[in-house]
């Protein structure tokens, strides 16, 4: 997984189904290989649980999770009859919506933050 926003900051609980925990399983990226401490485990873990529950799972995500979840779903994305992809992407954006109107501007000016400092990290 690609550098994150901190992860002390609120999350949101999502009900995921098992076709869409398979889905993010094989989308989302993870640094390979990863450290055992580090948050690619305990975030594939999450997406584990929901792939072993024939009904899926409610998964709590950080506010990270979230973004690196945005960044990596294609919304047109279908496994057998799911539309997987256009699923998780309302769900999370429903979410993110959630909780940077709960935190008013301070969310988006944290998110410009995180963005500038990201832009001259490719930049080095």
């Amino acid at each position: 997984m690609s550098s994150s926003l901190p992860r002390d900051l609120p999350g949101r609980t999502l009900r995921i189904t098992q076709l869409e925990g398979m889905y993010l399983s094989d989308t989302v990226d993870s640094p390979l290989p990863f450290k055992l401490d580090s948050e690619a485990p305990r975030f594939f873990l999450k997406i584990g649980a929901a792939i072993i529950e024939p009904n899926g799972a409610e998964i709590t995500f950080t506010r990270s999770d979230l973004w690196e979840m945005r960044q990596h779903i294609k919304s047109g994305a279908t496994i057998g009859t799911e539309s997987v992809g256009r699923n998780l992407i309302l769900k999370v954006y429903t979410a993110l919506i959630e909780i940077a109107n709960e935190e008013g501007a301070s969310e988006i000016d944290h998110l410009v933050s995180f963005l500038e400092k990201e832009g001259d990290d490719v930049g080095e």
